[in-house]
């Protein structure tokens, strides 16, 4: 073998490594699903979630200016593959491959601004939970990341179904949901097809105007099922 042949092969592996370091596809980024951006609220605390794929780091994020702790939950395997009409909110996302990140921090009066997920997102916080060219945001529930227990199933760090209506039922009473839907409770077990379970601009929570919900199960008037 000729002098200089091992460097020479060195340098080409190196080359061959860097090459498929670049040519590697980047991690795909955190997505910030709460709180709603530009949005106006009472004083309290604020829901914050992020979605990851499944076993990525924990994503930064900055609550005015300080770094924010998140908690991981994962998806239990036995709710990642939901039946035909037991969609959720379509801001949820997938639960097959990610992950959720959660955090509640306090938000006195004021504005507010979160970074996380590659975005900037601003909050305002008045008493009134109401300010013109903003926004009203409701939250379902207390934001704190503790909560989920209070409507899903949670063990050892894993997140299960918020099996509904029974979930609803200590503050939803069934008599009263069939009275304000005006329809038996049987085809409206999935709240989250309707109702986004977490925070929400519409009146009611709801994720769409009233009509195009009513239109994901009948057509002319009648039901498709």
């Amino acid at each position: 073998m000729r002098r200089g042949t091992l460097p020479a092969l060195g340098f080409g592996l190196s080359a061959l490594l860097v090459a498929a370091t670049l040519a590697a596809p980047p991690a795909p980024p955190a997505q910030l699903l709460y709180p709603l951006a530009g949005t106006v609220r009472k004083p309290g605390a604020v829901r914050v979630m992020l979605a990851t794929p499944r076993g990525a780091p924990m994503p930064a994020a900055v609550w005015d200016g300080k770094p924010l702790r998140l908690s991981r939950m994962a998806f239990d395997p036995g709710w990642t593959a939901p039946a035909p009409l037991q969609r959720t909110s379509d801001l949820l996302g997938d639960r097959t491959t990610m992950e959720r990140w959660l955090s509640a921090p306090a938000a006195t009066v004021g504005k507010h601004t979160l970074k996380a997920g590659g975005r900037s997102v601003v909050l305002t916080v008045n008493a009134a939970g109401a300010a013109r060219g903003l926004a009203q945001a409701a939250a379902h529930g207390k934001p704190a990341s503790a909560a989920c227990s209070g409507c899903h199933a949670v063990a050892n760090g894993s997140l299960g179904d918020a099996a509904t209506p029974g979930a609803c039922a200590a503050c939803h009473n069934d008599a009263a949901v069939q009275t304000i839907h005006k329809h038996v409770t049987e085809p409206l077990r999935r709240c989250a097809m309707c109702h986004d379970p977490h925070e929400a601009v519409r009146p009611k929570l709801l994720c769409a105007p009233k009509e195009k919900l009513c239109s994901r199960c009948h057509a002319l008037g009648h039901s498709k099922g």
